[in-house]
């Protein structure tokens, strides 16, 4: 197809240089894409750190209400052997206080 065959059917022939800047408009708009997606990386890699670091958080306290918690059965054990008045009111107060603290965490998680 010669250069008056290509403009009676609407196609347009480039010169070099006006290809190389369409090229070049293109390598920057892939750029552009590519940093937006570095960004995005970013932003979910912190997202991870602070989802795994509250996570931590959450399952260190876990661990302490456990442990709690686990004082208190051995302590209801040993009332079951040798009951005392003074002693029940105590794990009383203890059992009290450990719903509260997990009363509040369920606050603060939500």
């Amino acid at each position: 197809m010669n250069d008056n065959e290509a403009l009676k059917s609407g196609e347009r022939t480039y010169k070099e240089s006006e290809v190389a800047v369409i090229l070049e408009d293109i390598k920057g708009k892939f750029d552009l894409l590519a940093e937006g997606q570095e960004g995005i990386r970013r932003e979910i890699k912190e997202f991870r750190r602070e989802v795994d670091s509250r996570f931590n958080q959450v399952l260190e306290y876990l661990s302490r209400v456990e442990d709690e918690l686990m004082e208190v059965k051995n302590d209801l054990k040993a009332l079951k052997e040798k009951p005392d008045k003074e002693e029940f009111i105590k794990l009383e107060k203890r059992v009290a206080t450990l719903e509260k603290k997990l009363e509040m965490y369920k606050l603060k998680a939500a």
